[in-house]
């Protein structure tokens, strides 16, 4: 039990040996920069070096399960970190289990300035996943055997206006799911604020209150994994 003077006799002391099989991780790496390195590894152009430490521990889930030993009997390259390969192992309850063992340390969604520029760093990304996306479609259409300039035309011209679709979508993300759900910063300011008015008002016995963090971040931790401590 929690013996702390003015602690809650209800609340639980835990020591890591409490949470056997878990793993945590701090990521740092921003929005963009993650939005960036996955774009790269879902067209192969990613070495694992250039994984951040959470993309790092998930793909080392997917290639120690059976997804890995599935592709490795058809003599297939074992899977990287894209979305088909995530959904796939979050299908299988074994690995589903590895993956909520993650506790990952990172800003929360509902955190951002108004202008939202950790956001805004995803836009300046379609133009070069787009460029990519054409790329592989010409080696594709090489290899049809596809020369004509206005079959070649055409397919490019699908790719651009599947990107402005996207492009629109997210915009309207931003602007109607993002924005409104940004209560982050305003409830931690709040909470700075009342802080200082409880300590000048107070004494040095009083508890501290629990604030949220100010930059943020904080420890994710998957709710459906804790039922079975």
């Amino acid at each position: 039990m929690n013996i702390k003077d003015n602690a809650q006799a209800h609340i639980k002391r835990r020591s890591p040996w409490h949470w056997p099989g878990f793993e945590t991780i701090e990521e740092k790496a921003s929005v963009g920069e993650l939005s960036d390195k996955i774009g790269k590894n879902r067209v192969a152009k990613l070495d694992l070096a250039d994984y951040t430490p959470a993309m790092k521990a998930l793909h080392q889930i997917l290639t120690g399960t059976l997804i890995y030993s599935t592709q490795r009997k058809k003599n297939l390259p074992p899977p990287t970190f894209t979305d088909s390969d995530l959904k796939e192992g979050l299908r299988r309850s074994w690995t589903a289990e590895l993956i909520g063992h993650l506790l990952v340390k990172y800003e929360s969604e509902w955190y951002a300035d108004e202008a939202l520029s950790k956001w805004n760093e995803i836009d300046d990304l379609f133009e070069e996943e787009k460029q990519q996306q054409k790329t592989l479609i010409e080696v594709g259409l090489d290899e049809w055997g596809i020369t004509q300039h206005y079959q070649r035309d055409i397919a490019m011209k699908k790719v651009d206006e599947a990107h402005e679709h996207v492009k629109k979508n997210w915009q309207l993300e931003k602007a109607q799911r993002i924005k409104p759900s940004l209560w982050w910063q305003r409830v931690a300011q709040a909470q700075a604020q009342a802080q200082t008015t409880s300590t000048e008002q107070s004494n040095a016995n009083t508890p501290k209150l629990s604030n949220l963090s100010t930059d943020g971040k904080a420890w994710f931790i998957p709710p459906v994994a804790m039922m079975d401590l």
